[in-house]
């Protein structure tokens, strides 16, 4: 599952469905190596990503609060230092 941001404006786990667009990356993998509260990752793709899905270093899935500080950009808050992986789609 990941999470997407739904009408109300709320972050709710779904399982994934459909494609991307039309041209550029479609997904991206961020690995977070270093355990840390805020995940800042750079993504590259030419549009803001509803799905994200985080894993930490056991598999884990983790639910943090999602925002974006611009079009490039998801910002992760956890509760607590977390480390591992983020795809976002």
């Amino acid at each position: 599952q990941v999470l997407a941001k739904e009408s109300d404006g709320q972050w709710r786990p779904t399982t994934p469905s459909g494609g991307g667009g039309p041209s550029g990356p479609q997904s991206y993998l961020y690995t977070q190596a270093s355990p840390s509260t805020v995940w800042l990752i750079t993504h590259g793709m030419s549009f803001n990503p509803s799905g994200v899905e985080v894993r930490d270093h056991n598999g884990e899935p983790h639910y943090p609060v999602v925002s974006w500080p611009n079009g490039l950009t998801v910002r992760l808050d956890f509760v607590t230092s977390v480390r591992g992986t983020a795809r976002l789609s």
